[in-house]
């Protein structure tokens, strides 16, 4: 079963409101950093913990749905932008994963300890930055 593709309309629509609703679940997560609560103020937390505390889930799904709707975008855009771009991040991808596997975890058998001295998220983000700007 091929899916329909997404206008570029739907795939911009999609893409901003993943990236309010993952404001949104952010704020709620973390209201210090959007004002909403004073430093230290644990009833404040507790408030928004308990009252909203389900939305918390929205920044773990949101950064999909936004791919989602970048992608589809995309291959609106430029269907031989789009191949290029997936024939990259297939070879590119699976690299990653490999150098992210065989850096130090820090901790006992935490990795193979052959990454060069960088420690799992410091691999993590080198590569997922290197993937942005080279897609860029």
């Amino acid at each position: 079963m091929k899916l329909k593709n997404l206008s570029i309309r739907q795939a911009r629509y999609l893409t901003v409101s993943s990236t309010v609703l993952f404001f949104i679940g952010l704020a709620t997560g973390v209201p210090e950093w959007f004002g909403l609560c004073q430093k230290w103020d644990f009833d404040c937390y507790d408030f928004y913990s308990y009252n909203f505390g389900f939305l918390g889930w929205l920044v773990l799904i949101t950064p999909f749905i936004f791919l989602f709707g970048l992608m589809s975008w995309v291959k609106n855009k430029s269907e031989k932008v789009f191949t290029a771009w997936w024939k990259f991040a297939r070879i590119y991808i699976p690299i990653a994963l490999v150098l992210i596997a065989i850096s130090d975890g820090g901790g006992m058998l935490g990795g193979l300890g052959a990454g060069g001295g960088y420690d799992r998220e410091g691999m993590i983000w080198f590569t997922s930055g290197l993937f942005f700007i080279i897609s860029m």
